[in-house]
């Protein structure tokens, strides 16, 4: 499979010669409404698959149109311009060069429609769709409703008088079947990840085409009126909402400059990552008071996971988005309970309150203070009575946060099972819990001495102090950094723990404590498990949705990068060879598997691939973040 990108005007190409990868390679396209288009470049391989469209108010994901299929044709090039797709396709039946060869296209307009269309083509598209919210994957008491006015096919779908969609289609000269029909499908990624993967979809119409078609496609929750709208607007408009879409991806990739000379191959998967970076993030026009969210993966973690949105925020600060970096970290103050000091893992009104949130977003602010400071910016962007009143806050959430989990006999930060971002497994005391603990005192003693208060300022110096001794008396044995006070497991958490805490060891003794992990955590092809390859737990190849591999030895793309950097700061020469493995699967990771120009969640630990979510914004923000570090970025 030929796989070009059109990068600020420059072509680059890669190859994917791996059938196996080649079934699950997708792409996807975006609005910052929160509609998508995903599909499978050769077929859909997951149920999730497909055109979704989004409603703010309930936050809530809809499927659409599951796919559009070229009877006897087969892709075998894709070109992303990063606001819309081209493929060229060639016949399975009859032998055809490439000249001859038939190509389609698809552009995601700004509100619930695309554009499909088809050139150089003699024979049938089929359309099948499958309405339904995202998660709701009851077959009963669907009904499709099927009339037809002019050119356009109008569909209003029911589920059980719970919900309903308005779904357009419009096909200029008519030359179609319906077919109106119920058939079954298995999604190939779905049954792999151990997940369900057998549903019935509607088969919606043929298409006869002679040479080229257009198609347009609208969704709407409200109305039909809604979706001619939408079909007029993409029927009208479709060149120059393209060139907004051209000028805006121009805009949030446009060229770096680097200390260091990067290589080309890099430097796509950087332009690449930030723009994934602007596809995850999304915006309610209508609300005025919201800086915005961002998704935390696609196709199906497609709300807001707090930790998630935190710990990528720093790459919002690469693409020069200062005023989104404070605004968002600032509306984080209205999502923290002040009583618990504990934040909501997800954006929703019944999410669970964890600690990790809240410890991140001090973790980011603390980032945010220190980046500022070092370009001698903090007064233009913070007035003293701002700081003042925000130190405030954080001394009062860090009093309620330490009295909710602070555990006296201890002496550490006891947690809830999912406080953790190994939120898969049940571990005591977690590791990253302490050191973000740890993170949040340096904010309180940076913050405290900024605003010159001298007796703050002395304690949370002594509380850190303390609280670094005891994170190393509790968790530092035999020249290993462990996960938990049980010190019956180690991992990739060691690369994590320098990257919050690097002073927790002198530079020696983090170079030690890599040396004697690496050996068991370092995987040929270039990442790093999850948990030490002899653990009794271990396992080696990724497990789906059972999650008994999820933190028990995959490997975590964001970590990867993370690790990259760690290893890069600690000692770069002796370490260079990993750093440079690291960073090329990762970046082939983004280029030639998984879901286009996005980097997935992670990899299997024997064997370097793209699984998991196939587009995770962690993953994009870590490489951002990687490559700055060790490139050097020139600010």
């Amino acid at each position: 499979m030929n796989i070009r990108y059109l990068i600020n005007n420059d072509k680059c190409s890669y190859h994917q010669k791996d059938t196996e990868k080649q079934k699950n390679l997708n792409f996807l396209l975006t609005n910052t409404k929160g509609d998508f288009l995903n599909l499978g470049v050769l077929k859909n391989s997951s149920k999730f698959q497909g055109f979704n469209i989004f409603d703010f108010s309930e936050k809530q994901v809809y499927k659409i149109v599951d796919e559009i299929t070229v009877k006897d044709y087969q892709a075998f090039e894709i070109e992303y311009d990063l606001y819309s797709i081209t493929r060229k396709l060639k016949s399975t039946i009859v032998e055809q060069d490439d000249e001859s060869c038939a190509s389609d296209s698809f552009f995601l307009g700004q509100n619930s429609g695309f554009v499909y269309n088809i050139k150089n083509f003699y024979g049938i598209l089929s359309i099948d769709l499958d309405c339904r919210k995202s998660t709701d994957f009851d077959k009963w008491g669907r009904i499709y409703d099927v009339n037809i006015e002019n050119d356009t096919i109008l569909i209003k779908y029911s589920k059980n008088q719970e919900y309903t969609v308005y779904l357009g289609i419009k096909i200029p000269n008519n030359n179609f079947t319906l077919e109106s029909k119920w058939v079954e499908k298995e999604y190939s990624y779905s049954k792999e990840r151990n997940s369900l993967s057998n549903f019935f979809v509607y088969k919606l119409i043929n298409i006869n085409v002679e040479s080229s078609q257009k198609i347009i496609f609208s969704a709407s929750l409200t109305s039909i009126q809604d979706v001619k709208n939408q079909i007029r607007i993409l029927d009208t408009y479709e060149r120059d909402l393209k060139e907004f879409d051209k000028n805006l991806t121009d805009i949030t990739t446009k060229e770096v400059d680097f200390e260091k000379p990067i290589p080309v191959t890099l430097k796509n998967s950087y332009q690449l990552s930030k723009n994934a970076l602007f596809n995850f993030y999304k915006n309610n026009t209508k609300d005025s008071n919201s800086s915005g969210f961002t998704f935390a993966g696609y196709p199906w973690f497609t709300e807001t996971w707090s930790r998630d949105e935190l710990i990528s925020i720093n790459a919002f600060i690469s693409c020069d988005n200062l005023s989104y970096v404070k605004s968002k970290l600032l509306e984080y103050f209205g999502k923290i309970d002040f009583d618990t000091g504990l934040c909501k893992r997800i954006e929703k009104e019944d999410s669970f309150l964890s600690c990790d949130s809240t410890l991140w977003f001090a973790k980011r602010f603390l980032d945010l203070i220190k980046y500022l400071q070092k370009k001698d910016e903090l007064e233009k962007h913070f007035t003293k009575e701002e700081l003042d009143s925000l130190y405030l806050k954080f001394k009062r959430i860090f009093t309620s946060l330490t009295e909710q989990c602070f555990n006296s006999e201890t002496e550490l930060i006891q947690h809830k099972k999912g406080d953790s971002w190994m939120d898969t497994i049940d571990i005591d005391y977690a590791i990253d819990i302490q050191v973000l603990y740890l993170s949040f005192i340096e904010l309180l003693s940076r913050l405290s001495k900024l605003l010159n208060k001298r007796e703050d300022e002395k304690k949370f110096c002594n509380i850190e102090s303390l609280f670094e001794q005891k994170i190393k008396n509790s968790y530092f044995s035999d020249g290993i950094l462990f996960d938990s006070l049980k010190k019956d497991r180690f991992s990739s958490n060691i690369f994590l723990a320098y990257y919050i805490a690097p002073y927790l060891f002198e530079k020696e003794e983090w170079e030690d404590i890599f040396d004697k992990a690496l050996p068991r955590l370092y995987l040929k092809w270039g990442g790093v498990s999850s948990l030490d390859i002899k653990n009794k737990e271990y396992q080696r190849n990724y497990t789906g949705e059972n999650n008994q591999s999820y933190h028990n030895g995959d490997s975590w793309y964001w970590h990867n990068c993370i690790t990259a950097m760690a290893l890069y700061k600690v000692n770069e020469p002796k370490y260079r060879k990993t750093i440079s493995k690291i960073m090329v699967s990762c970046s082939e990771d983004i280029l030639e598997q998984g879901t286009i120009g996005y980097s997935s969640e992670l990899s299997d630990s024997d064997k370097f691939d793209a699984k998991g979510s196939l587009a995770q914004l962690w993953s994009s923000a870590m490489f951002i973040e990687m490559i700055d570090i060790i490139f050097k970025k020139c600010n």
